[in-house]
């Protein structure tokens, strides 16, 4: 059953992203995906004449346009944003914090402002707040601020390592062949942020999910 779900995604160009885009266009229940990009990738160019008319695409000079919402238009009406921006540490500390931090809060800003109901955001295995690490600290920070904003559903997604990004960084290269090490492809949490935003759409309570590394996987497997 076709079911006319909106939704904007955080971070479309990313190696979750892209795998998030692919999902919601190709399902029945999305009828419009809407995305924030400095650059159109090339794969979009050749999604099927249906798929096209479901992506609309906002072209911005960056997320910087985040802190000053009123040059954006408005999403009203959409049932879920997703976030699935990261960056990488050897870009440095004040760069990994905007993106990893500050953008998503900004957007769950965007969210409440036009009566969003749903936000799903992809942070850690291990995230916590008072982490001596700088990178778990900064995600736990950001899952304790999103589950204080008062959504009816917020889901938060802790994978572990990533497989199959298009441009796999050098450290999870080198530690997908450690068989110890929790892994998780992008594909399965794409599909797996999808079922969940679909499964509590008419969820009317403040409720807060977390999806550790592998419910990720048995919930993307599961055929029901």
């Amino acid at each position: 059953m076709d079911r006319n779900l909106k939704a904007l995604i955080i971070g479309s160009t990313g190696g979750i992203g892209r795998e998030l885009v692919k999902e919601l266009l190709k399902s029945n229940q999305w009828s419009e995906v809407h995305v924030i990009v400095r650059r159109e990738l090339e794969a979009w160019s050749k999604l099927s004449y249906e798929q096209k008319n479901k992506l609309v695409i906002h072209k911005v000079d960056g997320l910087e346009i985040l802190r000053d919402q009123t040059k954006l238009p408005k999403f009203q009406g959409l049932n879920a944003i997703f976030c699935t921006l990261g960056a990488e540490q050897k870009d440095g500390k004040e760069n990994f914090i905007k993106v990893d931090k500050e953008f998503p809060l900004l957007s769950a800003d965007l969210a409440i402002q036009n009566n969003i109901p749903q936000y799903h955001i992809v942070t850690s295995q291990m995230s916590d707040k008072s982490s001596m690490f700088l990178y778990l600290k900064i995600k736990g920070e950001v899952e304790y601020e999103l589950s204080q904003k008062g959504f009816q559903y917020l889901g938060i997604y802790r994978p572990g390592l990533l497989l199959q990004r298009e441009q796999p960084r050098l450290i999870e290269r080198l530690c997908s062949y450690i068989p110890f090490i929790k892994k998780v492809d992008v594909q399965n949490i794409a599909v797996t942020m999808r079922k969940q935003a679909e499964k509590n759409i008419q969820f009317t309570q403040n409720k807060t999910e977390y999806f550790e590394n592998n419910e990720i996987i048995n919930i993307s497997q599961n055929k029901n």
